[in-house]
């Protein structure tokens, strides 16, 4: 009898340290090459997943959803938990009927009704999506909801055009940069106005994606009082097409992610703004080919991107890290230069096997970070984890 209790014991635990084993020691976020539409992946330590977004539809929905579903079975997963999506435009839920077939989706999440008429959309609304979430469950999320993911504290901080009133911690402080903010006039009561954003804690690690959320809205937003604090990484809203001081300098985001296409988003002006942003340690937009990166690339250090010398597979990931050249990783969140260890990656790949990611440096000297090194990338917080920003490139 003992053995037979001694045996199961054994088992017990060898289950238990297999699935320790299992999880990851990071949360992940990927940012799929969508060619200008949006699709970002996260990946919690604990194997949960959250998609913003399904990437466009028409011709581009099979080419999206394919590379969605690299991304996550690259970081392990099965099904999709829960899936934003931020507002009913073709870039942002084109492809999602063909992301539903090739992979479980559990929870759809999003703002309610479409305000902006359209027939496709609608009759994809009304009949293909309701179909989908019917199966499942589904959220309308409103400012001040919390989705709960496991690992990690996930905020609904706009939705319907509504912004959330109370900060997500602490006190709200003063935003100065409002004083300079310009209403813009004909963008409301569109899609964008509805974006659902997202507020992403994960340790001292902190992120947002707001979708194409216009101005106006960032404006009740940010002002009169900033309600968010500080942020690490900023996905950039529409693409980094539109930007304004009073979300990217007031948020203090070391890195910032245009989720662009070769020929929308990250336009100079509001590039311009971006990278005058006081705390700014690097800036990642992504292009699909040299030849109309150089079109739509509004610095020089963006213009030309390398293809990958691989020819088995169009679609790679890498890991990145941040790290100056000839240095150590840089801590996360320090003042002293005191190098706080971080969990090693769980592997390594060379360099030479992965496409050099399109990056620039806000201070273009000397001091730029290393393109071999880690072209764009940022480290969290040891506890509970570090922070993992995957970048896809989709090579021609």
């Amino acid at each position: 009898m003992r053995t037979r209790i001694l045996f199961l014991l054994l088992l017990v635990l060898s289950a238990t340290v297999a699935v320790a084993q299992s999880r990851r020691a990071t949360l992940d976020i990927y940012v799929v090459d969508v060619e200008g539409g949006n699709a970002v992946l996260f990946a919690t330590p604990s194997g949960e997943s959250v998609l913003i977004d399904s990437g466009n539809g028409g011709a581009a929905a099979v080419r999206d959803a394919e590379r969605i579903l690299a991304a996550a079975r690259d970081a392990g997963l099965t099904q999709i938990d829960h899936l934003i999506t931020t507002h009913y435009h073709g870039d942002h839920i084109g492809g999602l009927a063909e992301l539903a077939a090739r992979i479980p989706i559990k929870e759809f999440i999003d703002h309610g009704p479409n305000t902006q008429p359209n027939p496709n959309m609608d009759a994809f609304l009304q009949g293909g999506y309701r179909e989908l979430y019917s199966k499942t469950k589904h959220t309308v999320a409103k400012p001040g909801d919390k989705i709960p993911v496991a690992d990690v504290d996930w905020r609904v901080v706009t939705s319907a055009a509504e912004v959330i009133k109370t900060p997500v911690e602490g006190k709200a402080t003063p935003n100065a940069y409002c004083a300079n903010f310009t209403a813009q006039s004909g963008v409301n009561l569109t899609e964008d106005d509805q974006s659902l954003g997202s507020f992403i804690t994960f340790g001292k690690f902190r992120t947002i994606h707001l979708g194409d959320l216009t101005l106006n809205r960032q404006f009740d937003l940010m002002c009169p009082n900033n309600r968010l604090r500080t942020v690490d990484l900023l996905i950039a809203a529409r693409h980094g097409n539109v930007n304004a001081e009073l979300l990217s300098h007031a948020l203090r985001p070391r890195v910032i992610v245009t989720n662009n296409g070769t020929r929308k988003g990250a336009q100079p002006d509001a590039m311009k703004i971006f990278f005058t942003s006081p705390n700014l340690e690097d800036v990642c937009g992504r292009f699909t080919s040299p030849s109309s990166a150089a079109r739509s690339s509004p610095f020089p250090e963006c213009s030309s991107p390398t293809r990958s010398t691989n020819s088995k597979s169009r679609w790679r990931w890498r890991q990145l890290r941040l790290r100056r050249k000839a240095s150590k990783p840089l801590p996360h969140r320090s003042t002293t230069g005191r190098r706080i260890t971080s969990r090693s990656p769980r592997k390594r790949t060379a360099s030479s096997q992965w496409p050099t990611l399109v990056t620039a440096s806000p201070r273009r000297t000397s001091r730029d970070w290393a393109a071999a090194e880690d072209p764009c990338g940022i480290d969290g917080d040891p506890r509970p984890g570090p922070v993992r920003i995957r970048l896809g490139y989709a090579r021609r």
